[in-house]
């Protein structure tokens, strides 16, 4: 009976043994639905990249947030966000580091730069990001933890729909778990579909060209088609979010802290 021929390229036993890894840890592709434009999500930020626009001109960041457990039905949705550093994109990386309470210059050359990277570099993603200043991402930071707006769209292969933030919000766990504003609604808003969203990278990010767009139209701030009360959480256990309903709501101010203010269960989900 031949042994198997084995190379060290194709197998290094050393450096597979002391690779980490989570115990429990595993994976799960989303298959639930996407859901309709306009829909508000709390969830976090499982990771960060930093790399270039393709025409090499501008920092751009490759944001992926994850829908938690207080999304109900929406649960583990993954959502894509590329963030170019540009003149051209300030309508668009304003706001988002408002929200994540950070300064344009966090990512600035000299001692003011606070970002800091992994050192590796990830095929069509970039460098991961460790921190900026005292802000990481993972689901087991409290400062992770936003909510946003959903935008729902076609993948770039057309094979299904996607979901991209549209706007990024202070997480708010029992904010509409899935409420649409009125105005978000198109007139040809598709019909909602069940889809397969792989976790994978190279199939999931959205256009790096769409980063330049101009800014879009400012727009009111309408409601909420409908009212449903939002599950309390104290610091009992909590019990999963029932099947997403719409909510009445106001807008509120940003807060002045950043994130959830109180961590929960603080393993990666199964995405």
């Amino acid at each position: 009976m031949p042994r198997l021929k084995v190379t060290k390229q194709l197998l290094d036993p050393a450096e597979l043994d002391a690779a980490e890894y989570k115990e429990g840890q595993n994976f799960r592709s989303y298959e639930g639905e996407i859901p309709p434009t306009g829909t508000n999500l709390p969830g976090y930020i499982k990771s960060m990249w930093v790399t270039t626009t393709n025409d090499g001109d501008a920092m751009l960041l490759k944001v992926l947030w994850v829908a938690d457990d207080n999304a109900g039905e929406y649960e583990d949705l993954p959502s894509w966000d590329n963030i170019s550093l540009s003149a051209q994109a300030k309508w668009k990386w304003k706001p988002f580091l408002d929200t994540l309470g950070l300064s344009i210059y966090d990512f600035g050359p000299g001692p003011k730069g606070k970002i800091f990277v992994t050192g590796e570099d990830v095929d069509k993603l970039g460098q991961p990001v460790e921190r900026i200043g005292d802000w990481h991402p993972g689901s087991e930071n409290d400062e992770a933890y936003f909510n946003i707006i959903t935008h729902k769209k076609r993948k770039l292969d057309g094979t299904g729909w996607q979901t991209e933030p549209q706007e990024w919000l202070p997480y708010d766990e029992a904010s509409l778990n899935g409420a649409v504003r009125d105005e978000d609604i198109p007139d040809d808003e598709p019909e909602d579909e069940e889809v397969d969203v792989e976790d994978e990278y190279d199939e999931d990010e959205p256009d790096e060209d769409e980063e330049e767009e101009a800014a879009p139209p400012a727009r009111g701030r309408g409601k909420a088609r409908q009212a449903a009360p939002a599950a309390a959480r104290g610091k009992a256990a909590r019990p999963k979010a029932a099947t997403t309903t719409t909510a009445t709501r106001g807008r509120k101010p940003a807060a002045a802290g950043r994130g959830r203010g109180r961590r929960g269960d603080t393993s990666d989900p199964p995405f």
